[in-house]
């Protein structure tokens, strides 16, 4: 049995069958107090004959006011973006490794 609540849909498709894929996945939007919301995510796929490896990184929330029905004349539309901290900071240790790594090479007298 599926649960709804957690199932995804997606919205961008990749080429099927392929090794690598990156899409853009929405999650079931959830209704709050008017307001109906819905996460999105980045997902990149890499299938393997012996495994694969499966990458999630949010994305947005999307937010939309009013009650949900086509006529509704308030029915506006908000992304808010999500920041992910941790991958912004991994990239800033990334760079800062390559940084100190050259200038520690670029000083290391010649032999």
């Amino acid at each position: 049995m599926r649960n709804e609540k957690y199932a995804l849909r997606d919205t961008q498709y990749a080429i099927r069958n392929s090794i690598i894929s990156w899409r853009t996945q929405t999650a079931v939007p959830v209704r709050v107090n008017g307001r109906t919301i819905t996460p999105q995510s980045q997902v990149l796929q890499i299938r393997l004959p012996f495994g694969g490896f499966v990458w999630h990184r949010p994305l947005a929330v999307l937010v939309e006011e009013g009650d949900g029905e086509p006529e509704a004349a308030s029915g506006r539309t908000q992304t808010i973006p999500i920041t992910d901290v941790t991958r912004r900071a991994l990239w800033t240790l990334l760079a800062l490794t390559i940084l100190v790594n050259l200038f520690v090479f670029m000083r290391r007298p010649n032999q």
